[in-house]
């Protein structure tokens, strides 16, 4: 099966927006390893063949460029949002971040801790823990049967060669819808769809 793109242009709009979804989600989590679909996603920002986090972080702050990602039981998704003078800019660290993640070391120690001390915030709000209680009752012996954000055992337990495997076996021709949208041109369609 072929990944399928969108491309919706609207010349008077001087923003570029884009939007990629990934059959990555949580219900792909390795059984002894739940939440590892969030915790991968989440280290996409966190430094590329080309950028450093630092570097991502003041490159799209500099040139006023969004990029968020989100995680639920089947997909990921990441969205971006620049201004159309900068969307050469832009779309370089967008590409990097979907295409050469290189998942740090030391940023998966740092990402382990800030997992960890989400988990444990769902666990002392009633709202979350009941909601999270009955979604795994509800989808117990599923693969919906656990929380996205995982445990905090299996989080302690992630490895960077866990991060990556996960990534090689989703991030995967089929397995992505894309979409931009905005002041786009054709050859940014062109390139977009190729990466």
């Amino acid at each position: 099966k072929n990944d399928k793109m969108v491309v919706l242009r609207k010349s008077g709009l001087p923003v570029v927006y884009y939007r990629v979804m990934i059959t990555a989600g949580a219900a792909m989590d390795p059984a002894d390893k739940p939440g590892l679909a969030y915790f991968t996603a989440d280290m996409l920002q966190k430094g590329t063949t080309s950028f450093t986090r630092d570097q991502i972080e003041a490159g799209l702050e500099q040139i006023g460029g969004e990029i968020s990602i989100s995680v639920d039981k089947e997909v990921v998704v990441i969205t971006g949002r620049t201004l159309a003078e900068n969307s050469g800019k832009f779309y370089a660290i967008f590409r990097e971040i979907l295409t050469a993640p290189i998942f740090p070391e030391d940023q998966v120690r740092l990402l382990q801790s800030e997992k960890i001390d989400q988990i444990k915030q769902i666990r002392e709000d009633d709202r979350s823990l009941a909601a999270g209680v009955l979604e795994n009752r509800l989808f117990e012996g599923h693969r919906y049967g656990h929380l996205v954000e995982g445990t905090e055992s299996s989080v302690k337990s992630f490895t960077r060669d866990d991060a990556v495997k996960f990534y090689r076996d989703n991030y995967t021709v089929g397995n992505i819808l894309a979409g931009i949208g905005g002041a786009v041109e054709d050859t940014l369609v062109d390139r977009f769809q190729s990466d």
